[in-house]
């Protein structure tokens, strides 16, 4: 694969978004999974996961995914740049994350201020890889 055709295929996915080198710009998505979790003592059911992922744009890489049973909201996201600290010891220098009233919080802000991260809305795709819980 040339690198012209890597562009292609990059901004095809996030729009006009392109990195330069690894690590410049990560993308936070959430995926909701197509198990359903049952607790093995009471028998109850606990609801569908959802998958948070930090991907690298440049290499669409995984730096760091977090899993939980609670909807999409700024603790996934929090979380899941915890994780990639804790795995890669560094993170990205932009992050990109859709536009949505849950995202927007507070503390997050304040998290990202600390970290001297940039963040960038993005518009996803009209059509979806998944369904929605």
């Amino acid at each position: 694969m040339t690198f012209k055709n890597r562009k292609a295929s990059v901004s095809f996915l996030y729009g006009a978004m392109f990195s330069q080198k690894p690590m410049e710009k990560a993308v936070i998505d959430h995926i909701c999974l197509d198990i359903e979790v049952i607790c093995p003592v009471t028998k109850n059911y606990l609801g569908r996961p959802w998958l948070t992922l930090l991907i690298d744009v440049y290499s669409r890489r995984v730096l760091a995914y977090y899993l939980s049973i609670e909807p999409p909201s700024y603790v996934s996201i929090m979380m899941t740049l915890r994780e990639s600290v804790r795995k890669n010891s560094m993170i990205p220098k932009t992050l990109l994350k859709c536009d949505a009233k849950r995202f927007q919080s507070e503390n997050l802000d304040k998290l990202i201020v600390a970290l001297d991260i940039k963040s960038k809305l993005f518009q996803k795709m009209n059509f979806q890889f998944t369904r929605d819980c």
